[in-house]
């Protein structure tokens, strides 16, 4: 008689390329998420399981989910890191425990309580690439427990419009924007680099 074949799972996952796992369905979930950790070095709590959209408790056994052998499960990453952020050149804001599948917009926002810029002017770079709003740190191949991730931070648009501002002492300050920023915004701008609260502020337009 041949050797019994053991039962196996495949697991699926956005970021991973499928692999199979072996297990024994009255074994509870958690040893699943344990041979889960085994492949890819991605600890339990961070796993999110799924069979056939439902998410498996990991306290409960494949033969109470009634997950047949060759059977597809979903594996979800919920992972937190560390973010530091490159700002003007010299400084480094760190963000603690950022999830990786927040997109960059949360980010965005997550850094506009660290350091009062608005995440509308805000520009985020990794290894040169700039990031969209829509998509989350995992898109770009953050995904790795415990990676400690550097992003550079751009004040400003590219495709923005540059204003002109003259102080009293006649020094001249310039700033690009967006042409649908708004004033409070640009008000919010002057205020970084003279320290003239917006409500102070009276700007005048000249073609």
């Amino acid at each position: 008689m041949g050797s019994e074949v053991s039962p196996k799972l495949y697991i699926d996952s956005k970021y991973y390329k499928t692999f199979t796992i072996n297990y024994n369905n009255s074994y509870p979930i958690y040893q699943l998420e344990l041979e889960i950790l085994d492949k890819i070095f991605i600890r339990p709590s961070y796993q999110n399981l799924y069979y056939k959209g439902k998410i498996l408790d990991a306290n409960k056994t494949a033969s109470y989910y009634n997950i047949p052998n060759n059977a597809h499960i979903t594996l979800e990453l919920d992972i937190e890191s560390f973010i530091y952020v490159n700002y003007l050149d010299q400084e480094k804001v760190h963000i603690e425990y950022v999830k990786l599948n927040n997109t960059v917009r949360e980010l965005k926002n997550i850094i506009e309580s660290k350091i009062n810029i608005s995440y509308s002017r805000q520009r985020l770079f990794y290894q040169g690439k700039e990031l969209e709003d829509n998509l989350t740190l995992m898109d770009y191949g953050l995904y790795k427990e415990g990676d400690y991730i550097f992003l550079d931070i751009i004040i400003g648009d590219k495709n923005g419009i540059t204003i002109s501002i003259n102080k009293k002492n006649n020094d001249i300050l310039k700033f690009s924007f967006r042409a649908e920023t708004k004033i409070i915004d640009i008000k919010y701008k002057i205020f970084e680099f003279t320290n003239l609260i917006p409500d102070i502020q009276i700007l005048s337009f000249q073609n």
